[in-house]
């Protein structure tokens, strides 16, 4: 884990606590209140996504024979420390409305590959680690089902579909092994820009009562997403230990995606490079505890 998200956990940690103390300083000096009579209230979370099933990834092989092997594997880009706020209303007992706001903070997964090619005057063998992160600011309306049991507690589901964007980044590191003995090797990274996140997400939790008008909760989450993209551009290119970048042409180191792509045997290398647009499909199940605040 990064230093910067270490930071990040520790802080959120530290408001999450204080929220919690200061919830339960206030509750000993308010009147008491019945949860169960309340129709509003606001919940704060803290959590962590986890992959989930077979998605748009893969380790990909390409020998010097010609043959060619795919294997897919575990990779989600939810992945990652998740962070939520949100507001709702009970309508009945049982049934609620509640609309979150949220942040994941994106962890890395990592694609290994490797490439033989013969389109070069001396054939080489390339090995490719390939690491994708990404954020993702997310609406994410529900409906709320929640079964009551003693002293104020109660278990809950929650069904919903998000709305999401963010930016993701492409670290891309190579080692070249020529046929006459030679090597190489080459650093790149590009940003992934636009696009939305779209897809269901669900919830199992339980929740217990703390003083008069607080809980504690934590839950389990599962979200079923697709995300696309707008532009992809290269932001570093490192070869041989020297910088690149601005030796390549906008058609190297600029992709769009547009729904008809146009290809050229001779393209205009001073032009982005056009690409057809897709969806990347993935999933996650997480946890996520946190403090509900009736009012």
């Amino acid at each position: 884990m990064s230093s910067k998200k270490i930071i990040l956990v520790l802080l959120l940690s530290s408001m999450f606590s204080s929220v919690l103390f200061a919830q339960n300083k206030d509750s000993l000096t308010s009147k008491k209140t019945d949860i169960s009579t309340k129709k509003f209230y606001y919940q704060i979370g803290i959590g962590y996504n986890f992959n989930s099933g077979i998605g748009s990834f893969s380790n990909n092989t390409k020998n010097a024979d010609g043959s060619t092997s795919k294997q897919l594997f575990r990779a989600s880009l939810g992945k990652g420390f998740d962070i939520a706020f949100s507001l709702g209303k009970k309508i009945t007992q049982n049934f609620g409305l509640e609309m979150e706001l949220g942040y994941i903070l994106g962890s890395a997964n990592t694609e290994n590959n490797q490439f033989y090619e013969t389109n070069f005057g001396n054939p080489l063998t390339v090995k490719q680690r390939v690491e994708y992160t990404a954020n993702t600011f997310r609406i994410n309306p529900k409906f709320l089902f929640e079964v009551p049991f003693a002293k104020g507690n109660a278990f809950y589901s929650k069904i919903g579909y998000m709305i999401g964007f963010g930016n993701a980044k492409t670290t891309i590191s190579e080692d070249w092994y020529f046929v006459n003995g030679s090597t190489g090797n080459g650093n790149y990274t590009r940003a992934r820009t636009g696009g939305l996140v779209s897809g269901s997400t669900l919830a199992l939790g339980v929740r217990f009562k703390l003083e008069h008008d607080a809980c504690f909760f934590m839950e389990f989450t599962g979200n079923n997403l697709h995300r696309s993209f707008k532009e992809d551009r290269m932001t570093e290119s490192n070869e041989n230990g020297k910088n690149t970048l601005d030796s390549k042409t906008v058609y190297q180191t600029e992709t769009v995606f547009v729904k008809n792509a146009t290809t050229t045997l001779n393209p205009d290398q001073s032009q982005p490079h056009q690409y057809p647009s897709y969806r990347v499909s993935y999933s996650t199940v997480g946890f996520r505890i946190g403090i509900v605040k009736h009012f």
